[in-house]
């Protein structure tokens, strides 16, 4: 059960991921975090390290936290993988 957030976090339109059914995928570059933020995502609960950003679709707004990430043999990220509470699913990789 989601409570109330109470922290503000990175808000995107649907239209800027590319979809295919319930999984969305965009480059990072593609998301320029938002005025105030230093990243595309931020902390979602004040009582939680989950990390995440929301997503504004057509007649919803939905909250995506991270579910993991890809790193290569550098130990530098690649990707990151989001995930709804409804099991959308979101990757976005590093350009």
């Amino acid at each position: 059960m989601m409570t109330k957030r109470t922290l503000e976090i990175p808000c995107f339109k649907g239209n800027q991921f590319g979809w295919r059914g319930r999984l969305g995928v965009c480059e990072a570059s593609d998301l320029r975090p938002a005025h105030g933020f230093s990243f595309f995502y931020a902390r979602v609960w004040p009582d939680s390290a989950d990390v995440g950003f929301m997503v504004q679709g057509k007649n919803e707004l939905k909250l995506f936290t991270l579910e993991s990430e890809e790193k290569d043999g550098e130990g530098e990220i690649t990707s990151w993988y989001f995930r709804s509470e409804d099991g959308i699913r979101i990757n976005i990789y590093n350009d």
